[in-house]
Parts: C-alpha cells; sequence; structure tokens
C-alpha cells in the first residue's frame, strides 16, 4: 500500500521519526480526526473524500493544503477560515464526478476512464507547493499563504492562481 511504502521511505531518511499511517478511507476516520492537527495537507483520490477533509477541516479551524494532478495538470488551493473553500470553487463537472473514486492501482474504482498515469514531475511540483504552503502556515506567515487556486500546466510550463470567492451558499461558512 501507498502508506508503507511513504511510512518505509521516512524511516528510511529519518529513523528517529514515529509515523503512524491510516489505510482506510478518510470518512472511516472518525468526527475528531482531522481537528487534532496543526495542518492538513491532502492528496486524495475522489472528489467525496475532498470535501470530507475540506468540511472536517473548515469546522475544526484546522488549515487544509489540497493538492491534486491528472496527467501533466496540477492545482492547489489553501482552505482556511474566511477564504473559500474546496466546496466554494465546485464547477458542474465535481458535482456530477462527486461519487467518483480514482485509482492508480485500477482497483477498487466506482468510476472508470482511460488511465491517464501521475506524472512524477506533475506530482512532485504540487506536492512542492503544498509543503511550501504548510511551511507558511506553520510559521504563521498568512500574508503570504496561497489566495485562490493554483493551476498548473506541465505541457506548456504555466502557472495560473485563479481568485475564488466565498460562495454564498456554502455549508461551511454559515454560523
Amino acid at each position: 500500500m501507498k502508506v508503507d511504502a511513504v511510512r518505509d521511505g521516512i524511516l528510511r531518511l529519518y529513523p528517529e521519526c514515529r509515523v503512524t499511517t491510516h489505510a482506510e478511507p478518510v470518512q472511516e476516520l472518525g468526527e475528531d480526526f482531522i481537528g487534532q492537527f496543526d495542518v492538513v495537507l491532502g492528496c486524495l483520490d475522489s472528489i467525496q473524500a475532498r470535501l470530507y477533509v475540506n468540511s472536517h477541516a473548515m469546522y475544526s479551524g484546522v488549515p487544509y493544503v489540497d493538492g491534486a494532478t491528472h496527467g501533466m495538470l496540477g492545482k492547489v488551493q489553501v482552505v482556511r477560515k474566511g477564504h473559500p473553500c474546496l466546496e466554494c470553487t465546485m464547477n458542474t463537472t465535481h458535482v456530477k464526478n462527486l461519487e467518483a473514486r480514482y485509482s492508480c492501482t485500477g482497483r477498487e474504482v466506482s468510476y472508470f476512464e482511460p488511465k491517464v498515469p501521475a506524472e512524477i514531475t506533475t506530482t512532485s511540483i504540487i506536492a512542492a507547493i503544498e509543503v511550501r504552503e504548510a511551511l507558511k502556515i506553520v510559521h504563521a506567515l498568512w500574508d503570504n499563504v496561497l489566495k485562490g487556486v493554483l493551476y498548473y500546466d506541465g505541457i506548456k510550463g504555466t502557472f495560473h492562481v485563479l481568485s475564488a470567492e466565498i460562495s454564498p451558499g456554502c455549508p461551511n461558512h454559515t454560523g
């Protein structure tokens, strides 16, 4: 499993680390799971899982750095109180594919389309941006934290940050 490979890699580099892995779906980890962290980095393979982490992070006040890739395309969004969340930035395609679960292994998927393999440079770039944003959060550099949604196009070699607004009907921003 990916979690085991990541744990093993971390321990090879830093044997003194304590690494706890969770192989079950994030929705099964309990209502208080997200709230125990200072920041959450996500690279989840379904919109449903992303929205779960998004809403629990918003509720708990925990900043959530979401990253996604699709071949040579990628995006990063920082979700935090007072700023647009993932649900605010959803479009009709996201809603249509809400129940879809993509998998790079090809197993246990509820949605199939021709495979787009993970592209190592794209995933590395998106992961690096996520880590950079998490470091800004940990060091309270709030003015420098990404606002809006960063899009990366590896084919064209371009980055764009699109502005986003809190959706008036978003349940994560009420109350």
